[in-house]
């Protein structure tokens, strides 16, 4: 209705524009009419000059007139503006209309050839549930049969069961008396170990007496026998007879202790052999009984395996069960589904009838504006010629630019190496700034110390020395002066300062051997020479101390050297991986320059132009379309007479859809069709892959934690049987350990037994 309307009220408009129009000509005309009688009317006074009289009026009309005609070509200017702002909302308002229409029927079309399809599918699904469902009312007979037969095997287990319960009753109160018999017997052989570390310790004490007794013996022995030497070499007398037979009754005594320790022991023995005969007795009850228990335990396995076997198989009918009554409700729910889809057909037919009618009113406007697109053509070939124009330049200025980029790849190269000579400068700077103020340091430290030492050799040393030392001091200075002057031009070769030092030697062995002209018998010469050779000497040790200062460490500066090498390798590694870096970031950038180039040569170009260039190209899109007979105009001019409002026909038979337009139509949709399968086929793909990757990641974790707990189990096992380990027991003991751990018995019962039986056989080794 509202494009019904839109037309009428442009031709209103247009009519209330032409008689506005016409009232202002009219106006103009009245006023033009009542201008010229108002200048009509000539004064009485007329002047002699009736021709400038004239040019006057003439021109004061003529000037009205340009005004009028002004005012009217600005009304006209408004107006057309008026007009073709009111032309470009229609345009606007009838595009978004067609193309939403066009939509709509597409999803329409759509929604049809779906339904068509889910019918289909529906059809053939149902014949195939009716097929499942009569195959599986023969197999629900075939399991009723088979739950019977199973109840009754079901019954018959749980009698079985029962007994099996009370006869593990009745082996419980067995083990429970015979735990309380262990318990007994633990604490009774407990009682023994405690009792027989006491008899051990007795037995270490009686041992340790033993021994002292046998050392007094030994002595006594000695005594004897030196008594018995001494009594022979001097005559008897009768206290030597006393005291030997003191000394023969003690013997006789700590040999009757040693008989009484001795049966002691033998009696202790004879008790550890009948408490090891128990503990073996013992432990034979225990393997008994551990036998006992795996038996029953299997029995009790099996039992409870075909219990569960049992549970699965009915567990297995109910869900074939359920699935058949889920199936029948999926037919129930199908069929409705059948019904709606059916529904929702006659639905689209009926709204394909209104769009039909719409899109024809819709082409009558729109062959209207077509008129006034093929204006505007002749601006679009302008506006084309420009843009060719501008496409000429841009790639002219694409050029520049790579020539420029070119040009700035090599300066940033040039730059780099001027940057690295630049920072390696700095570095030695540094590094010989550093060492010249190391030296300058060590050179002040060691001239203090020269100073001082010349300080103190400047005191008088010389002054008792009589004239018979003179020449020993004139010859004795010239040999350390040349060994000097060796060592000198030696370590001149190292480095410069030692060169200056050398040249001073030079002065002072010239100096030398000019003393020897000199008379000697003279005191004044005499001090003069002595005078000289201290000052030589002094030169000397000067020498010697700023050579030892020029020996600088070689080691330090090799480690210098190697770690500057070192920050040079790494420096050089970061810059290639900051060059790499940039590289690979400048490509992205020219990729994806590319890219928006690509896009915006593909793109419209007037994609952000003005509603003029909008309206001109709905022209040119007219023209092509009138030239080509397009297939949406065709639809559109079909007769609006196919639709009988009355009778819920769609089409009559005197104007039938033909073949080639359905065809075209449904080329034209099945294009729009695709996007859409596309999309929600790769949305179905991404579902499908989520769904099955969730169940390996549940499966994967639920793995972790089964082997976490497996792993733990283990490393208890192993704790416990690292303990029996640490214990020392013999291999079949460990065995016997590890069969009753497997068993069930608690660990710490079995530590117990461990305990007792690392004392039995302790008692055993000694």
């Amino acid at each position: 209705m509202n494009t019904v309307e839109a037309p009428i009220d442009i031709a209103t408009e247009e009519q209330s524009i032409e008689v506005k129009t016409d009232n202002s000509a009219e106006n103009e005309s009245t006023n033009d009419t009542s201008n010229l009688d108002k200048t009509e009317p000539v004064p009485i006074d007329v002047p002699e000059n009736p021709e400038k009289i004239e040019i006057a009026r003439l021109s004061s009309i003529i000037t009205n007139q340009t005004n009028e005609i002004s005012d009217l070509n600005a009304r006209l200017a408004a107006c057309q503006q008026h007009y073709e702002t009111l032309l470009n909302r229609q345009k606007e308002e009838n595009s978004r209309e067609k193309q939403s229409t066009v939509m709509r029927y597409a999803q329409a079309e759509k929604a049809k050839l779906d339904s068509d399809k889910r019918c289909e599918a529906l059809a053939t699904k149902n014949n195939d549930l009716l097929k499942e469902k009569d195959n599986l009312q023969v197999k629900l007979s075939e399991f009723k049969l088979m739950n019977t037969k199973l109840q009754n095997a079901y019954e018959h287990k749980l009698s079985e069961l029962v007994a099996l319960k009370k006869e593990l009753e009745k082996t419980k109160e067995i083990n429970q008396s015979i735990d309380a018999s262990l318990k007994s017997t633990l604490n009774h052989l407990k009682g023994e170990s405690s009792h027989l570390k006491e008899q051990r310790e007795s037995n270490e004490r009686l041992k340790r007496d033993l021994n002292e007794q046998h050392e007094l013996n030994e002595q006594l022995k000695l005594q004897y026998k030196q008594l018995t030497e001494a009594a022979r070499a001097i005559p008897t007398d009768d206290e030597q007879a006393q005291a030997l037979d003191t000394l023969r009754n003690e013997h006789n005594a700590l040999k009757g202790k040693l008989t009484n320790i001795q049966d002691e022991n033998k009696l202790l023995r004879e008790k550890l052999k009948s408490s090891d005969e128990d503990r073996l007795a013992l432990e034979n009850v225990i393997e008994n009984f551990r036998q006992t228990t795996m038996r029953e335990k299997e029995t009790t396995k099996k039992l409870y395996d075909d219990l569960l076997a049992a549970r699965e198989q009915d567990s297995v009918e109910i869900s074939r069960l359920k699935q058949i009554e889920s199936l029948s409700n999926q037919t129930l729910a199908d069929n409705a589904d059948l019904r709606q889809l059916l529904e929702k057909e006659h639905q689209l037919l009926e709204l394909t009838q209104k769009l039909t009618e719409k899109n024809s009113i819709l082409q009558s406007d729109y062959e209207q504006l077509q008129l006034l697109h093929k204006g505007t053509s002749t601006d679009f070939e302008c506006i084309q010629k420009i843009n060719e124009e501008q496409k000429s330049q841009i790639a002219k200025l694409e050029n520049i630019e790579k020539s420029l980029r070119d040009q700035l790849k090599e300066l940033d190269e040039k730059y780099q190496t001027v940057n690295k000579l630049y920072e390696q400068s700095a570095k030695q700077y540094d590094d010989s700034l550093s060492e010249i103020q190391t030296l300058k340091k060590k050179h002040q430290a060691n001239t203090k110390d020269l100073i001082k030492q010349l300080q103190q050799l400047q005191k008088p040393k010389f002054t008792n020395n009589s004239n018979e030392h003179g020449p020993m001091l004139l010859t004795s200075p010239t040999k350390p002066i040349a060994n000097k002057e060796n060592s000198n031009d030696n370590s001149s070769s190292h480095g410069s300062p030692t060169g200056s030092f050398s040249s001073l030697n030079e002065i002072t062995s010239l100096a030398v051997p000019g003393s020897d002209h000199i008379p000697r018998h003279t005191p004044a010469h005499q001090q003069q020479q002595q005078q000289q050779q201290q000052q030589q000497l002094l030169l000397d040790e000067e020498q010697e101390v700023i050579v030892n200062i020029v020996d600088i460490d070689r080691q330090k500066l090799i480690d210098k050297l190697l770690k500057q090498q070192k920050l040079l390798v790494r420096r050089n590694e970061k810059i290639e991986f900051l060059n790499d870096h940039i590289q690979l970031l400048t490509q992205d950038l020219q990729n994806k320059r590319k890219i928006i180039q690509t896009y915006a040569m593909n793109e419209d170009s007037f994609m952000y132009t003005s509603t003029e260039s909008d309206s001109i190209k709905q022209q040119l899109a007219n023209k092509n379309r009138n030239n080509s007979s397009s297939l949406m105009a065709t639809l559109y001019n079909r007769a609006t007479t196919t639709v009988n409002h009355t009778t819920n026909k769609l089409f009559e038979q005197s104007s039938p859809m033909t073949l080639e337009t359905a065809l075209d139509v449904m080329g034209k949709l099945q294009s729009v069709l695709e996007d859409t399968l596309l999309k929600n086929i790769t949305l179905k793909e991404n579902v499908d892959t989520l769904n099955k990757k969730m169940p390996i990641v549940k499966s994967a974790s639920t793995m972790s934690e089964s082997t976490t707990n497996e792993a733990r189990e283990a490393l208890d096992c192993l704790h416990e049987l690292s303990q029996l380990l640490n214990t020392g027991l013999d291999k079949k003991t460990l065995t016997a350990c590890v069969r009753l751990l497997e068993a069930g018995v608690h660990p710490d019962a079995l530590a117990q037994i461990v305990q007792v039986l690392r004392s039995e056989t302790r008692t055993t080794k000694l």
